[in-house]
């Protein structure tokens, strides 16, 4: 019985690290590809900067997920759908959750480390975002439009994190990092404007008890937002491949 308790605490811990997120690093291809592209990328050690790099990454939103988990929990109670998270249910040990932190930030530090010091660089701003995004005095998710800017931030992080796999050194273009940013931040919106509707749909939750930020959003605003969002990114985006044409 205690070792069927401990695999299901085990089992928790694991979950509020939120694995299966890993997939958003998938825009770490397009910072490999830019290095190539751009004449900066490197094939020797490509390998080994690319398991390492990765499995950094990884770690470090690991890390992110579980802050989150653990910050947002009194605000995921009042969610129809993430209220079944550990945090909401308040199944978690604050102990444990500090431990798994700064465990899951150290290691992929010492993996960024390894890399050298503009991937431990871009690797920490990742960290510190995320604090500036959920803890107070700052916690940018509760200022309207700053949130998915700041969440946004995200996307050209791991654009960076894909350039500096392949390369080894320096930084994409600017241009591309905006393209991304943008892109991002329409995404966050897209994502803001689902969640709104979802809480619309369940009696008895109110948007703006989850998140402060929609005393201020309508789904009008959100979508026309998105649009926006959406729209200058694809015209950077011609420009820099008529730009480079």
């Amino acid at each position: 019985m205690n070792l069927h308790r401990l695999k299901q605490s085990m089992g928790i811990y694991v979950d509020i690290a939120r694995p299966v997120q890993w997939t958003k690093h998938v825009l770490i291809i397009p910072g490999i590809i830019a290095a190539f592209l751009y004449g900066d990328g490197q094939s020797l050690g490509l390998l080994f900067r690319l398991v390492t790099g990765c499995a950094g990454a990884c770690l470090l939103a690991s890390a992110n997920y579980v802050l989150n988990e653990w910050v947002d929990s009194a605000y995921d109670r009042l969610h129809p759908v993430k209220c079944c998270r550990p945090g909401a249910r308040g199944v978690l040990n604050l102990r444990i959750v500090v431990a798994e932190y700064l465990l899951l930030a150290g290691c992929g530090l010492i993996l960024a480390a390894l890399l050298g010091r503009g991937f431990l660089c871009v690797s920490l701003f990742f960290l510190v975002n995320a604090l500036f995004y959920n803890l107070k005095p700052f916690r940018t998710k509760d200022i309207p439009y700053l949130d998915v800017i700041t969440e946004a931030l995200n996307s050209p992080v791991r654009v960076i994190i894909g350039w500096q796999i392949a390369a080894g050194h320096g930084l994409p273009p600017l241009l591309l990092l905006v393209i991304f940013w943008l892109g991002g931040a329409s995404s966050m919106t897209i994502k803001r404007l689902s969640e709104l509707r979802l809480i619309h749909r369940h009696r008895g939750h109110e948007p703006a008890r989850y998140r402060t930020t929609f005393h201020c959003y309508t789904e009008r605003s959100l979508m026309t937002l998105s649009l926006v969002y959406g729209v200058l990114a694809a015209l950077l985006l011609l420009f820099l491949y008529y730009d480079q044409g």
